[in-house]
C-alpha cells in the first residue's frame, strides 16, 4: 500500500521526540487534519497531527520522495541503471546535471537489499536463470538475445558455434 491509498495509515509520529516515535503501538492516536494541494501527482495530499505531541505531518512525510523536485525521475533513472547507462548519458537522457543521476544512485544503492530480504521471506517465486546470445554478423550492429528461465528447466537442442575471434 502507497501513502497515497485511500486506506493509508500513518505508522508512527514522524517528530524524534514523541514518545510513539520508533514503537509501534496500538495506543498511538492521530487525527485527519484536512489536505493541501500541489502541483505534482498525487495533487491532494492528507495531513495529519499527532495527539500525544501535536506535530502536525502528511502522508509525503513517509514517501521516498519527500525532498525530491523530480520525484517521476527515480523509476526512469532506475531503468537507466539496470540497462547499465553512464551517470552522463542518463542526465543527458533526462535533462537533468549529472550530480543529479550520481546523488539518486547513491540514495538509491541500500535499495537492492529490500526486495531480496521481501524475497526470502517469500519462496512463492521461482529461481530465474538467465543466459544470453550474441550474434557475431557485423561488429558494428550485434544483436544481443537475453532469454529468462526457471532454474529447473533445460536448455536442449541449441547450436553452438565456436569462433575464432569477434567479429570475423
Amino acid at each position: 500500500m502507497t501513502t497515497n491509498s485511500p486506506g493509508w495509515q500513518p505508522p508512527h509520529c514522524p517528530n524524534p521526540d514523541c514518545l510513539f516515535h520508533q514503537q509501534v503501538s496500538p495506543d498511538w492516536r492521530y487525527k485527519r487534519k484536512g489536505y493541501f494541494s500541489r502541483r505534482c501527482a498525487p495533487k491532494r495530499i492528507q495531513r495529519f497531527t499527532c495527539l500525544r505531541c501535536g506535530r502536525n505531518f502528511s502522508t509525503q512525510t513517509f514517501s521516498t520522495s519527500y525532498w525530491q523536485k523530480r520525484p517521476d525521475l527515480m523509476s526512469r533513472l532506475f531503468m537507466t541503471l539496470v540497462g547499465l547507462m553512464s551517470n552522463r548519458q542518463s542526465a543527458r537522457a533526462e535533462h537533468v546535471a549529472a550530480s543529479t543521476v550520481q546523488r539518486r544512485r547513491r540514495l538509491a544503492r541500500p535499495l537492492p537489499a529490500v526486495p531480496h530480504s521481501a524475497a526470502a521471506a517469500d519462496r512463492s517465486h521461482p529461481e530465474i536463470v538467465v543466459d544470453g546470445f550474441e550474434t557475431l554478423r557485423s561488429q558494428h550492429f550485434p544483436f544481443h538475445h537475453n532469454v529468462a528461465d526457471p532454474a529447473t528447466a533445460i536448455f536442449s537442442s541449441i547450436p553452438t558455434v565456436r569462433y575464432d575471434a569477434k567479429g570475423v
